[in-house]
């Protein structure tokens, strides 16, 4: 028998998102989508942005990110926006009527 003593470290504040946030792509990279609809936007503007990723919590994962405070994070809808995006139909505006 070994007794192994291994340093947990320091606890530090994480970002934690829904699972249903987090993107993967072909090559197992995951993305989150941000909301950048600004209220004079008259249409919703996103952007996607690459995420490294920790480890699950509860029904979230760990992500490593550099975002700005107050940015809002997409938490339902984002494989929606993630197949949009490589969409090559245009999507029909309100105003098409």
């Amino acid at each position: 028998m070994v007794s192994v003593h291994m340093p947990a470290g320091k606890k530090q504040p994480a970002l934690v998102v829904p699972y249903a946030a987090v993107v993967f792509d072909t090559h197992a990279n995951g993305w989150l989508y941000l909301d950048r609809t600004a209220e004079s936007d008259k249409l919703h503007r996103f952007v996607r942005q690459r995420v490294q990723l920790g480890a699950p919590v509860d029904d979230g994962l760990i992500v490593r990110a550099e975002l700005a405070d107050g940015a809002r994070v997409v938490t339902a809808g984002a494989a929606v926006l993630f197949s949009r995006e490589f969409h090559k139909t245009p999507v029909a505006d309100e105003d098409d009527d």
